[in-house]
């Protein structure tokens, strides 16, 4: 994370000036110096003349709105790391600046914690941005240093096609959502996909449910499982499908992310009965949030052809982007924008010092997804021992709490494995 300091350089461009005024305040509060701009050539203008290190950037404006301001200030060659808030929140808007080169998006209104962790990370990628071209190709150890910069161009250019939700999984979802809907209709939908329904019936005697006397019949396990685990199984058994590499090198690594984040999703839906959240929500945070990393895996195995650098050779590479290309894939899918929230940013700490008991209760989660696994997140570094602690009494999570959580989870985990196998 970088050091908050005055050399850091903030253009606000937006046309509401109590949204200007009040993120001035907020910016310079945390130590950044704070510029602003009332419309986007007003903010093109300010940009040359400043050269920010983060632009926050409002996408609908009067007379050049943020879409056009992101196209002609490509034309500038500056390095500045955009963030782009809209209070409108269409997902195409999002995609399209994610494609242009934004970072991140933070819809309004938005807090002061969620806008200076968004700061925080923009600023710590404009860094790595302007690193020395020799330290950039030490860290990222890649044969050729065009193999990564390629392949982040043909993401947000749409050249590389993003899997579509199944549409079992979206009338899945319609029924989860509260549509009404009968154990025999559900069971009718799960039966039109052979492998899922084998799936469902699997888990259903599974030592999950030992407890239960063995399902003979699919309407059975459905009525068993529930349909808020159906779903989740659906999505879940869908994702550890969606990326299959056939360069065997990549195989591991991508299993293992899909492992770890099975473990933390677990994990963390244990967590959050106890911790009183939604314990569907903490489930699909904890297994989507490192989804871009399985996914910049794959197109590397799979899309850099000749010049495909060893797996070992990605790990800054998938750590630099691996987050805000995951928010792009949920905002394709459909996730809320909880769930794609903490993918954008779920390796900063500052929302483990604020109010966001999800950002918590992701980081307790981890720290036991790392002791279910005995692996260590690829994709980042988890919080000290002293912030899990911290994290897990503020969310009401003893020790012997903590233990069942990983003692359930740990059951789950072991049956689901075996369900995707």
């Amino acid at each position: 994370m970088p050091t908050l300091d005055s050399s850091q350089r903030v253009l606000v461009v937006d046309d509401d000036a109590n949204v200007r005024s009040t993120l001035q305040r907020s910016i310079e509060r945390i130590g950044y110096a704070s510029f602003a701009a009332a419309d986007g050539a007003a903010g093109l203008v300010e940009a040359v003349k400043v050269m920010p290190t983060v632009i926050v950037l409002d996408l609908r404006m009067p007379n050049m709105d943020g879409h056009t301001f992101m196209r002609r200030f490509a034309n500038l060659k500056l390095d500045s790391a955009i963030i782009v808030t809209s209070a409108d929140g269409e997902i195409d808007d999002v995609i399209e600046a994610m494609r242009h080169g934004a970072i991140d998006y933070v819809k309004k209104p938005f807090s002061n914690a969620e806008i200076q962790t968004a700061l925080a990370r923009a600023a710590d990628i404009h860094d790595k941005r302007s690193a020395p071209v020799a330290a950039a190709a030490a860290d990222l150890a890649e044969p050729e240093p065009s193999v990564f910069s390629k392949i982040i161009g043909k993401i947000h250019r749409g050249e590389i096609l993003v899997p579509s939700i199944p549409s079992v999984i979206e009338e899945l979802r319609a029924v989860v959502a509260g549509r009404e809907a009968s154990v025999e209709s559900v069971t009718r939908l799960v039966a039109c996909d052979q492998a899922l329904a084998a799936r469902v019936l699997q888990l259903s005697r599974s030592a999950w449910h030992a407890s239960a006397r063995p399902s003979l019949d699919l309407q059975s396990a459905i009525s068993r499982i529930g349909f808020q685990k159906l779903q989740a199984l659906a999505e879940t058994v869908w994702l550890n499908g969606c990326f299959q590499a056939r360069d065997s090198r990549f195989v591991p690594y991508i299993q293992r992310q899909t492992r770890f984040g099975l473990a933390r999703a677990l994990a963390m839906r244990a967590l959050a009965v106890p911790a009183k959240l939604d314990p569907r929500l903490a489930y699909f945070t904890g297994l989507f949030a490192d989804v871009g990393a399985s996914f910049l895996l794959y197109v590397v195995a799979e899309k850099a052809c000749a010049s495909t650098p060893e797996p070992e050779a990605c790990e800054a590479f998938v750590r630099e982007y691996h987050e805000a290309i995951g928010g792009q894939l949920l905002a394709k899918w459909g996730y809320g924008d909880d769930v794609g929230r903490l993918a954008r940013r779920h390796h900063t700490t500052a929302g483990l010092r604020g109010r966001d008991a999800y950002a918590k209760l992701f980081a307790v989660g981890t720290a036991l997804a790392q002791e279910m696994t005995r692996e260590d997140d690829l994709t980042g570094a988890a919080p000290p021992a002293d912030e899990i602690e911290r994290c897990s009494t503020e969310l009401g999570i003893d020790p012997a709490t903590r233990s069942r959580c990983h003692d359930a989870a740990m059951t789950e985990l072991t049956s689901l494995l075996d369900v995707l196998r």
